[in-house]
């Protein structure tokens, strides 16, 4: 059945392009000193009551890192006064005070990214040496605070041999669920997309060698959970772009929430054909309805096909052709769809 919102139930807010690491995977080339475009605290407060009023009930902040804003607890606690909060950080600022804070804030859930269960392959996708210790420091600290907590890994052509040492690691570590989510061709990912990504049938035989312990759960974002999603999206970036997924991010702009407001953007032709998820013939087969909308991800597919209409290439079953793995597969212009 296609499901048709009047308006948006949840919202992923980047809250700051500003971070301490160097990701080679990031998807916003987010940098230690690149905050000055951040929607001030004032306006994110403004925003949550846009947010609020418009119907959303959910929202997740991500980055950047989250924490390289010394007011990020007031304005995530203010949110968490009307709607259901969730966070995602690489944790390696963590202390006892902002552990304190976040059960303060009222942070429901806390995702943390995790690019490795060997800390040299970490510390080199991270760009941050070190690195993977103080996030294992900070996890164990959400997690002794009675925090929920989920460990993210990108996969790609490092981390998909470590699969099963990052189960192992998230059971030891005591979460709750692990995900394993796909490499998207945007920002320093599409720099070094050669280097990192890897084919879909790879990453499936991956998965299918999995020893999962009962006491964890383990997502991933490979067929048939490669849900088209753009139906009940609304990211907002950290200098107020409207952009529906957070992965459209670098080929749509459906306006600024600072000129006009959100309720606005969520009307804007292209947003609205994508929520209504039309495919082209062919595109999908009888497993086509996932999330309420066939196809797959839609990211996925314009970033590959440069066809809003195309199929997920990240489908075995629907392959036709298109190497993921090759930079050359795919457009390269970084123009936004208006």
């Amino acid at each position: 059945m296609m499901v048709h919102l009047e308006t948006p139930t949840k919202s992923y807010l980047q809250i700051t392009n500003s971070c301490t690491l160097d990701c080679r995977q990031c998807y916003t080339r987010c940098r230690s000193d690149s905050a000055f475009s951040d929607l001030t605290k004032s306006e994110w407060i403004s925003l949550s009551d846009q947010l609020v009023e418009a119907g959303i009930i959910h929202v997740y902040f991500e980055g950047g890192e989250p924490f390289a804003r010394s007011d990020f607890l007031d304005i995530a606690e203010y949110f968490s006064r009307r709607a259901l909060v969730w966070m995602r950080t690489h944790a390696t600022t963590l202390t006892r005070s902002t552990i304190s804070g976040i059960v303060e804030a009222r942070i429901a859930l806390v995702s943390v990214d995790i690019f490795s269960d060997n800390a040299k392959e970490h510390d080199y996708l991270s760009g941050g040496e070190g690195s993977f210790n103080l996030t294992l420091k900070g996890i164990e600290g959400l997690v002794h605070s009675g925090i929920d907590v989920v460990l993210i890994c990108i996969v790609n052509s490092i981390s998909v041999g470590r699969l099963q040492g990052i189960v192992d690691l998230a059971a030891r570590l005591g979460v709750s669920k692990v995900g394993f989510f796909r490499l998207y061709p945007l920002g320093r990912a599409r720099d070094h997309w050669m280097e990192l990504a890897v084919g879909v049938r790879h990453v499936l035989q991956a998965f299918d060698r999995l020893n999962i312990p009962p006491t964890l759960k383990v997502m991933q974002s490979w067929h048939p959970n490669n849900g088209n999603c753009c139906w009940e999206n609304a990211g907002i970036t950290s200098d107020g772009r409207s952009i529906g997924c957070p992965y459209l991010r670098e080929y749509v702009d459906y306006g600024n929430v600072r000129k006009v407001q959100f309720l606005e953007t969520w009307q804007h032709p292209l947003y609205k054909s994508l929520r209504s998820g039309p495919i082209r013939a062919g595109a999908c087969g009888e497993c086509a309805s996932r999330e309420g909308r066939p196809g797959g991800c839609r990211a996925a597919a314009y970033a590959f096909n440069r066809d809003w209409t195309a199929h997920d290439p990240h489908c075995q079953f629907m392959d036709v052709g298109i190497d993921i793995t090759k930079f050359s597969d795919f457009p390269t212009s970084g123009e936004t769809a208006q």
